[in-house]
């Protein structure tokens, strides 16, 4: 059996292991929603609350996940439970700056490229930097997670390049590629609630409501255990 498959049998045992704690993220992801579509639906004070109820939640989302990141590192093989902390939360505000932080530079690249022709070498040089700065913002990541959490870890350059020269092409690869899996799966499930909502509706949150945190809970096992592999 190959790494690919013993991994894969990990991250579906691990993901079910325990359906008390998929519910509860379910209900949290289902929460989000719910909070998200409030805002846009009411126009009074009812609004800005839950804009920020919507904030609080997906940073203790964003914490937990990468709660499961770290222990799946340390060689844990069940899911660690989702009780709602400060250190969850304080977590999940610091993912979300990084997030944010490299990921607005590369809108900014994205826009500036727009300006440029098809194909011109002003373009490629915006394309290149795009995959440069998504590069930087894994391998500020990675960084973090081995000092501890240190949030200036993440921006720190020289010690980013150091651990790029670390890896060989193939390693970061996998890593990167895993983690941008987890970033691009692991979305709060929205259903558009309005007076016109259809059974058809009503399926897709059932369906939402179970593949929501399942995408979660595996994804970050997958980033966790490439980590143990390879950093």
């Amino acid at each position: 059996m190959n790494t690919i498959e013993i991994t894969l049998r990990d991250i579906i045992k691990y993901t079910f292991g325990d359906y008390k704690n998929v519910l509860m993220i379910a209900t949290l992801m289902l929460a989000i929603s719910f909070f998200v579509n409030v805002s846009e639906i009411r126009s009074d004070i009812i609004s800005p609350i839950s804009v920020i109820i919507v904030y609080i939640l997906i940073f203790i989302e964003v914490g937990y996940g990468a709660e499961i990141i770290k222990t799946s590192y340390d060689g844990q093989n069940t899911t660690p439970k989702l009780i709602p902390t400060k250190e969850l939360l304080k977590e999940g505000v610091k993912r979300t700056v990084i997030y944010v932080f490299y990921g607005l530079i590369c809108i900014l690249l994205y826009r500036l490229e727009q300006y440029f022709p098809f194909y011109s070498i002003e373009s490629s040089v915006c394309d290149i930097l795009i995959i440069v700065v998504t590069i930087l913002m894994c391998l500020g990541i990675i960084n973090r997670f081995l000092h501890n959490g240190k949030f200036s870890k993440a921006f720190n350059l020289k010690e980013m390049v150091m651990l790029y020269k670390k890896f060989k092409i193939k390693e970061l690869v996998y890593v990167i590629i895993s983690m941008l899996i987890g970033q691009a799966f692991v979305v709060s499930c929205l259903v558009d609630i309005n007076p016109g909502f259809t059974i058809i509706d009503a399926v897709l949150m059932v369906l939402t409501f179970f593949l929501a945190p399942l995408s979660l809970i595996s994804t970050k096992r997958l980033i966790g255990l490439t980590f143990k592999r390879y950093v």
